[in-house]
């Protein structure tokens, strides 16, 4: 079970060459997309914050206006005193401060910035403005709070025209907040159709590898299926598996394992139609002349008559001796003996015919048939 973990992801790998780019992509994608979304939401909640700090510092500038014009309307009537004046005077110079700080703060934010009409600086110089007439409206009130109906006038004037500003400049900061927020979803939308396409060209080329993977991997199983196949096919000869030894050379991993296997198993069988060759030589021919033995030479006497038989046909068999042969032996030896052995039986061959078979029978007795 162990050896064949390899092989299984052999036969994954095409699905990998295309699963594991298109994670490893979507994950990436999705990363950008919501660095993408994190930064249009910080943006976002940045213009939300402006447009809410423009809308505080105008209810906060109208809640001063009125204080500003109830101490006036007061001072004119006769019911304040100095020091009660003074105290209102003090109490709406701190406010001032305050808007004053709030008014940098709204100038300096990012869609004030984006702006970029000049409005921030109109908008410094128009509180500027404002601020010193309510000082000087009411030091005036302070000292002389008959000339409070006058300045009383001209703070409305005043209030009315910043008011107009800054009406303006919220209408500006919210058509700009729009636009910001129009262009961070163009944005994103384009960043999410850039990945989409560039995605889309990456899973083709993917898909192209692992089509030509699959092709590559099926073409050498293919070498090594026919290797098996002309191996189990009935043959007299091995065959020689040219491709199979080109793999096994260029191979790599299991398929060269594989390779390697198919080859071991061609020397196999190669060894065994020896084995038989070398078998049926010594079961059915003599080993010294090579002629065929009396076991042979009975099934084809055998098969001859029966042929005979059949077709009404006549056949013959010699039977030859050698005389003298023990004698050879005794006097030039074996090795001799076994030289004419060989020589007769090579001379008998130059007899044979079509249909005829020449055989040793033992000893020095040969047959013809």
């Amino acid at each position: 079970m162990k050896s064949n973990r390899p092989l299984i992801w052999i036969f994954l790998l095409p699905t990998l060459v295309v699963l594991i780019p298109a994670l490893l992509f979507g994950l990436a994608s999705v990363q950008v997309l919501k660095e993408k979304m994190t930064q249009n939401h910080a943006v976002q909640s940045a213009d939300m914050a402006a447009l809410l700090q423009a809308a505080n510092y105008t209810q906060s500038l109208g809640e001063l206006h009125q204080g500003v014009v109830d101490m006036l309307q007061q001072a004119d009537r006769g019911e304040l005193s100095a020091l009660a004046s003074y105290r209102l005077h003090s109490s709406f110079v701190n406010e001032l401060a305050t808007l004053g700080g709030q008014i940098q703060t709204l100038t300096e934010t990012p869609l004030m910035i984006d702006l970029n009409h000049g409005s921030a600086q109109h908008l410094r110089e128009a509180f500027e403005g404002y601020r010193r007439f309510i000082i000087m409206a009411g030091d005036i009130a302070t000292v002389d709070a008959t000339r409070a109906r006058h300045y009383l006038d001209e703070a409305q004037h005043e209030f009315l025209r910043f008011s107009m500003l800054t009406g303006h400049l919220s209408s500006k900061l919210a058509q700009r907040s729009g636009e910001r927020t129009s262009d961070a979803y163009q944005d994103t939308l384009g960043h999410f159709n850039t990945l989409l396409l560039f995605g889309g060209a990456i899973l083709a080329l993917m898909l192209v590898a692992a089509f030509y993977s699959a092709r590559i991997l099926n073409r050498h199983l293919l070498i090594i299926a026919e290797g098996l196949l002309a191996l189990s096919h009935p043959h007299r000869e091995v065959p020689e598996l040219p491709r199979v030894q080109r793999l096994a050379e260029l191979g790599r991993g299991q398929l060269q394992q594989l390779a390697l296997a198919v080859l071991r198993l061609r020397e196999s069988e190669a060894r065994r139609l020896v084995a038989e060759r070398k078998a049926h030589q010594l079961a059915h021919f003599d080993g010294l002349t090579e002629l065929p033995n009396w076991r042979m030479m009975s099934e084809h006497l055998a098969h001859s008559l029966m042929l005979c038989q059949r077709n009404g046909q006549h056949g013959a068999l010699i039977y030859l001796d050698l005389d003298l042969f023990q004698q050879i032996n005794d006097s030039y030896g074996h090795r001799t003996g076994d030289r004419l052995l060989r020589e007769v039986a090579q001379r008998l061959r130059t007899f044979q015919q079509e249909g005829c078979m020449v055989g040793r029978l033992g000893g020095w007795a040969a047959g013809r048939r």
